[in-house]
C-alpha cells in the first residue's frame, strides 16, 4: 500500500519539477481573459413574423447575460501556441473555440475549433448575441473544426463538412416537390422510394471536406478582403440512389478609412447557403424563411442562390464616444418551376460609449424587414422587427500587462 502512494507522490513532485524548469513545453506564457456581456432591449415583432405564436404584434423585454460572454486563454511557447475559449450560452458553459498553432517560418498551421476564414466580422452591430450582420452583409457558417494554413493575409481551411443528420429527400404527395431538410423525425417508412412517401436519405458520403479560402490585400487606409468556400456531398437513398449536393459562396467586403472613421461595403453569392450552414438562428432565421435550401422536383434537383450586400459607415467622435450605422439586403431565389423568391433587408445605428478602457456600453436601434416569401401569386407576409436598447460589456485579463487583447472581442 505505501510503495503506490510513493509513486503517485512522485509523480506530482516530477510534474512540478518539470513545469519551473525554463524550455520546456510547459514554460509557455498563459494569457487568461473574458468578457461579461448583458442585454437589456425591448424587441417587438409584428403579428406576420411565422415564430410569433400570437399573431398579433408582440413585445418583449431582453434582460440577461449574453451567450457569448466568455472566459478563456491564449498560450504562446515559442513557435507553438494554442486557444481556449468557453461561451455561456443557455446559461451553460459551450466551447467556443479550442486549437493550437505552430509557425514554420513562412506560414502556421492552425488544428481545431476556430472561425471559418469567410468570416470577417463586417460591423459591430450587437442585437441578438451580436449579429454583427452575419448572413445579411457577413457570412457566418459558425466556428468549426479546421486544419487551416496561414501565409501572411491568406488563408486556406479544410474544415468539417456541414451534413444534416436524418436528411430527406422530401416529396409532396404527388411526389414532383420537396425539400433538403433536416429532421429529427425518421417516419417508420423511411427509405421507401413509392408514391406518396417520404424518400429518406439513408446515407451521406463525403470524399471531401469543406474548403475555404481568404485573402486581404491592404492599401494605406483601405484594405480589400476576397473570400470563398465550397462544399459537396452525396445523399444516397434505400434504393442506393444517389443525388450530389453542392453549395459554395464567394465574395468581396471593404472597408476605407478617412479622418476619424470610415466606411465599408461588402457583397457575396453563394449556391445552397442552407446545406452549406451559412443560416442565422432564433427571431432572425426568418431572413432566409426557405432556408437556402435545394428543392426537388420530380428526380431533379433545383437549386437555391442567394446574393447579399451590405454598407457601412463608423465614426469616432472621440476615444470614448463613437457612432456606427449599418445595412444589409439578401435576396434568395429558387428555380423551380413556380419560383420562390424572398427579400429581406436590416438597418441599425448605434452610439458605443467607452466608460473604461475596457468597459463599454453600446446603445442600438434597428429594425429587420423580412419581406414576403413569394411563390407564383401566393405570397407569405413575413413581418418585421423593431428593436432598441443597449449591451453591456465588461472585458477583463491577466498577463497583458495593461495591453487590451484585441482579439477577445469578436462576437
Amino acid at each position: 500500500m505505501i510503495r503506490p502512494r510513493v509513486a503517485r507522490m512522485f509523480i506530482v513532485l516530477l510534474t512540478l519539477t518539470l513545469a519551473s524548469v525554463p524550455g520546456t513545453a510547459n514554460s509557455g506564457e498563459w494569457n487568461f481573459y473574458g468578457s461579461a456581456r448583458f442585454a437589456t432591449f425591448y424587441v417587438q415583432q409584428s403579428g406576420d413574423v411565422p415564430t410569433n405564436p400570437n399573431n398579433v404584434a408582440d413585445t418583449d423585454l431582453e434582460w440577461n447575460l449574453r451567450g457569448n460572454s466568455r472566459i478563456g486563454a491564449i498560450v504562446e511557447s515559442g513557435a507553438v501556441g494554442g486557444r481556449f475559449e468557453y461561451g455561456a450560452s443557455g446559461g451553460n458553459a459551450n466551447l467556443r473555440l479550442l486549437y493550437g498553432t505552430w509557425d514554420f517560418g513562412w506560414g502556421s498551421l492552425l488544428v481545431g475549433q476556430n472561425f471559418t476564414p469567410i468570416t470577417s466580422n463586417f460591423s459591430n452591430q450587437v442585437i441578438f448575441t451580436d449579429q454583427t450582420l452575419y448572413n445579411i452583409g457577413d457570412p457566418f457558417a459558425g466556428r468549426q473544426p479546421q486544419l487551416k494554413l496561414i501565409m501572411g493575409e491568406f488563408q486556406l481551411a479544410l474544415i468539417q463538412p456541414n451534413i444534416p443528420e436524418n436528411t430527406v429527400l422530401e416529396t409532396s404527395l404527388t411526389g414532383t416537390t420537396g425539400d433538403v431538410v433536416n429532421t429529427t423525425t425518421v417516419p417508420e417508412d423511411f427509405g421507401l422510394a413509392t408514391t406518396g412517401a417520404e424518400r429518406l436519405a439513408l446515407d451521406s458520403d463525403v470524399v471531401l471536406p469543406k474548403i475555404e479560402i481568404a485573402y486581404k490585400h491592404q492599401w494605406n487606409k483601405l484594405h480589400v478582403r476576397l473570400k470563398a468556400g465550397y462544399q459537396t456531398y452525396d445523399l444516397v437513398d434505400a434504393s442506393n440512389q444517389s443525388v450530389a449536393v453542392n453549395s459554395f459562396l464567394v465574395g468581396l467586403a471593404g472597408k476605407g478609412g478617412f479622418n476619424a472613421g470610415h466606411i465599408g461595403a461588402g457583397v457575396y453569392y453563394g449556391k445552397n447557403l442552407g446545406t452549406y450552414g451559412a443560416l442565422n438562428s432564433g427571431l432572425v432565421s426568418n431572413l432566409h424563411f426557405d432556408n437556402d435550401l435545394p428543392r426537388f422536383e420530380g428526380d431533379s434537383l433545383k437549386d437555391s442562390t442567394t446574393l447579399v450586400a451590405a454598407l457601412l459607415f463608423h465614426w469616432n467622435f472621440t476615444e470614448r464616444l463613437k457612432f456606427e450605422t449599418g445595412a444589409g439586403h439578401r435576396w434568395m431565389h429558387t428555380d423551380t418551376n413556380v419560383a420562390r423568391e424572398q427579400q429581406s433587408w436590416v438597418v441599425y445605428a448605434q452610439m458605443p460609449v467607452m466608460l473604461a478602457s475596457t468597459v463599454k456600453v453600446v446603445q442600438e436601434i434597428g429594425y429587420y424587414d423580412f419581406g414576403a416569401l413569394e411563390q407564383g401569386p401566393s405570397k407569405q407576409q413575413l413581418g418585421n422587427i423593431i428593436y432598441a436598447g443597449a449591451k453591456w460589456q465588461i472585458d477583463f485579463y491577466l498577463g497583458y500587462f495593461g495591453q487590451h487583447p484585441s482579439n477577445i472581442d469578436k462576437p
